[in-house]
């Protein structure tokens, strides 16, 4: 995918989980039990609305936190300001909440900013061991139905951004309007394996003939021709917008360069979990454990928490270590 050119030439504290929110986190406890006897750090580097963060807190006495909408940032420090004895130290840089629990002997450091800048953040805080490293790559709640981004095609008057980051300059909408038939089928099949790509692609291009492509609407219209086949469980959009959202948050480059900077933190020891939710992503892992002489453990939902969270039912859970020799 690398080369379809996307710059478009262009110049203890379970109280803490919202009740609305606590069953949102994927295989939440099985997180929380691969990081059982890890001391030190524990990097929470996708934290949305804080399920996996504040569920860790509670056996865990240092966290650090990333997300790329302060949005989110700002919902964690807030929710933990609610509790007695959390207050806040002023922040090293405008895009860090430093917090402490004294009675509790917590420490938190916040950060809005995207994982990719894990190890350059980890340098400036001074903090050369880590015990645990969580990613969870799976889109949350938040911006499937309120962000208005577009993630969703049921939010039909959504604007098509898809930008988690908003500092990146390339939309979905820019995406679809400005590359070749040739490069968006590219783009389809080379990130989410869309088996009808060269179809999906040849009706958007037709589509944009006449109407600019700017809204969730104006995309379900363009992909008419895509038919769900007899069977087919998933929407006939589901991946077409999937690789939209990878493409625009360049997801795919991001978490090669993300596992290449956690290798040192293995090696010394830490616990790296992955939670990923398609094929893509899970190459990717696969790629890097093998290559790296690395051992991992699979798993997946349980039955139970598929009836309670049907979006957990793609979920794969990869717990990574070094492998150690008897």
């Amino acid at each position: 995918m690398e080369k379809v050119d996307l710059s478009l030439r262009k110049s203890g504290l379970p109280m803490l989980i919202p009740e609305e929110l606590s069953h949102y986190p994927v295989l939440l406890n099985e997180v929380k039990e691969s990081f059982e006897g890890v001391s030190g750090w524990v990097v929470d580097c996708t934290v949305g609305r804080g399920g996996h963060f504040l569920k860790l807190l509670e056996s865990h006495d240092s966290l650090i936190g990333f997300d790329v909408d302060m949005e989110s940032v700002l919902h964690i420090k807030n929710e933990l300001l609610k509790v007695v004895d959390w207050e806040v130290r002023l922040p090293l840089e405008n895009f860090y909440f430093h917090l402490v629990n004294l009675k509790k002997n917590k420490e938190i450091y916040l950060v809005n900013k995207n994982f990719i800048y894990m190890k350059e953040v980890l340098d400036n805080l001074q903090i050369n061991y880590i015990g645990g490293l969580l990613v969870d790559l799976g889109i949350s709640m938040y911006q499937l139905k309120d962000s208005g981004r577009g993630f969703s095609f049921n939010k039909i008057k959504d604007h098509l951004d898809m930008r988690t980051d908003l500092v990146n300059p390339i939309t979905a909408s820019d995406l679809l309007n400005g590359l070749s038939i040739r490069e968006l089928e590219t783009l389809f099949r080379s990130l989410a394996e869309v088996t009808n790509a060269k179809v999906a692609a040849k009706s958007i291009v037709e589509y944009r003939k006449s109407k600019k492509i700017e809204t969730v609407e104006d995309l379900l219209k363009a992909l008419k021709a895509l038919k769900k086949r007899p069977g087919q469980k998933l929407h006939p959009a589901t991946k077409i917008f999937m690789a939209l959202r990878i493409a625009v948050n360049n997801e795919h480059i991001n978490l090669k360069n993300f596992l290449n900077d956690t290798l040192s933190f293995i090696m010394k020891g830490a616990v790296l979990d992955v939670i990923v939710f398609h094929s893509l992503e899970e190459k990717t892992v696969h790629n890097f454990v093998n290559t790296n002489g690395l051992v991992s453990r699979k798993l997946i939902p349980t039955k139970e928490e598929v009836e309670k969270n049907v979006s957990s039912r793609s979920g794969i859970l990869y717990i990574i270590q070094k492998y150690y020799e008897n």
